[in-house]
């Protein structure tokens, strides 16, 4: 249940076991649920789940059916949310869809404050991980995670993307943080949310959720995600449309200064940051064991079909 289908070679994804597409759109919810109640029952240490109010959410939504089905308790899982200056700029939508969708759970909300401190210790961090992703979110969420080495976080960042890359995200969590447990890296868990044909049309977010914040129509990062099968399990997540990156949310002052300060940090520190030539968001190309770009879903099926 819980062998990974991919390694990393270099700057390569190679697949050890095939794609496998599925009809079931629902799927992913019962296979989520199962992987939480398993995760629970073979682990001894203290267990966690992360909220930002963003993809995430789908985990708390599996998280809660489980409690109705009298499959685990609320104390079985922590949820921790990680807050950038609250006192400036609070992440409303994260907390409306909390009130509104999760209200049965107890979230316990981190505040960090990004003073020059914590980001001497953030870039001192980021010289001990074996993968560099180049985005700052990434990082600074591995970072947050490495800030409670006695906690064990369920995560969902999400693993193959459209024409066969893999996530940057997906990657460096897989190779950088032991105590992080990403289910989209499981095979079982990823062969239920590669889902046929679920490409989604997005349409305006309801009124309620717009009055909440004014600028809800920058950096919203759901334009990235068109194949989310979690959407058809949960239509409440629907309501998250406009939500941007959780570090975009501090204010604009805050914003520039950290922001300049850790892309000079990249630029000057000599680390191998891992970025693609237009210097922007960077995946990893996959590959079958012989070498072989991966181009297709059934390319995968023969290839380990032959050699199995």
């Amino acid at each position: 249940m819980f062998d990974s289908y991919f390694k990393r070679d270099g700057d390569k994804c190679i697949l050890t076991k095939p794609f496998i597409e599925t009809d079931d759109m629902y799927g992913v919810r019962s296979t989520v649920q199962d992987y939480l109640c398993k995760i629970r029952e073979t682990r001894s240490e203290e267990l966690a789940i992360t909220y930002s109010g963003g993809i995430d959410s789908s985990l708390l939504l599996c998280y809660q059916d489980c409690i109705k089905q009298r499959r685990l308790s609320k104390d079985d899982y922590e949820i921790i949310s990680f807050d950038f200056l609250p006192q400036d700029h609070p992440d409303k939508i994260k907390y409306w869809f909390a009130e509104t969708y999760l209200s049965s759970l107890n979230i316990n909300y981190v505040p960090f404050v990004l003073d020059f401190k914590f980001l001497i210790n953030f870039c001192r961090y980021l010289r001990t991980l074996t993968l560099l992703p180049w985005q700052f979110g990434v990082n600074m969420q591995s970072y947050c995670y490495s800030l409670l080495p006695t906690k064990t976080f369920i995560v969902w960042d999400l693993g193959p993307r459209i024409n066969f890359f893999m996530g940057v995200a997906t990657m460096a969590g897989l190779e950088n943080n032991s105590n992080v447990l990403n289910l989209p890296s499981y095979y079982e868990c990823a062969k239920s949310s590669w889902v046929k044909n679920c490409f989604l049309s997005f349409t305006a977010a309801p009124e309620d959720v717009v009055k909440i914040d004014p600028y809800i129509s920058s950096r919203s990062y759901y334009y990235k995600v068109p194949k989310w099968p979690f959407l058809m399990c949960y239509p409440e997540l629907y309501t998250l449309l406009p939500k941007r990156m959780t570090l975009y949310n501090i204010n604009r002052k805050h914003h520039k200064r950290i922001y300049n300060f850790y892309n000079d940090f990249v630029e000057k520190s000599g680390l191998p940051f891992c970025a693609d030539e237009n210097y922007v968001d960077f995946s990893f190309p996959i590959y079958l064991p012989n070498g072989e770009r991966v181009t297709s879903v059934e390319q995968t099926q023969e290839f380990f079909n032959r050699h199995s």
